[in-house]
C-alpha cells in the first residue's frame, strides 16, 4: 500500500456540511480537493462527495472542486446544476506529460492524458450549451530528473 492511500473517512461529512450551510446567512463558494482528493477510490462506494454536492446545490452555494480522477465525470450533471444556480469551478492538476513519471509521482490516479480528456469533456459541455462550467488546469512545477 502506498503511504498516501491510508486514509480516514469522515462518514458524517454530509450531515456536518448540511448543518453548517443551513446556518449561514450569506451564500459563498465551498472549496474541496486542495488537501485530499474528493474522488479517491473509496468514493465509488461511499458516494460522500456526491451527497455533499447535492447538499451544496440544495442550499444554493457554489463549489470549487479539485481532483486528479476522472470519477468527477459521474457528477458532471450535478456540477452543471450547481453552476446554473451559483458557480462551479472544476480544477485538475497536470503534473507531467510523462506517463511513467506520473505513475511514480502520483500512483493510482489518472494520467495527464486522461485528465486532459476530462477537461475536454467539460469544454464540450460548455460549447453544447449544456453548462457554462468553469474549468482550470493547475500546472505544477515540472520536475526534471537527471542521472547526475
Amino acid at each position: 500500500m502506498h503511504p498516501f492511500e491510508d486514509i480516514e473517512v469522515k462518514q458524517n461529512a454530509p450531515e456536518l456540511l448540511e448543518r453548517v450551510l443551513k446556518s449561514k446567512r450569506e451564500k459563498g463558494m465551498i472549496g474541496t480537493g486542495a488537501m485530499s482528493d474528493p474522488y479517491m477510490h473509496c468514493e465509488e462506494n461511499l458516494r460522500l462527495t456526491r451527497r455533499c454536492l447535492e447538499i451544496i446545490l440544495e442550499n444554493g452555494f457554489g463549489v470549487a472542486i479539485q481532483t486528479k480522477f476522472d470519477r468527477i465525470l459521474r457528477d458532471i450533471n450535478l456540477l452543471s446544476e450547481i453552476n446554473r444556480s451559483a458557480k462551479c469551478v472544476v480544477q485538475m492538476t497536470l503534473t507531467t506529460s510523462d506517463d511513467g513519471l506520473c505513475r511514480i509521482l502520483e500512483p493510482n490516479v489518472c494520467n495527464t492524458k486522461r485528465r486532459i480528456e476530462v477537461l475536454k469533456k467539460c469544454v464540450r459541455m460548455v460549447f453544447q450549451r449544456l453548462s457554462s462550467l468553469r474549468r482550470f488546469c493547475l500546472l505544477s512545477m515540472i520536475l526534471r530528473i537527471t542521472s547526475q
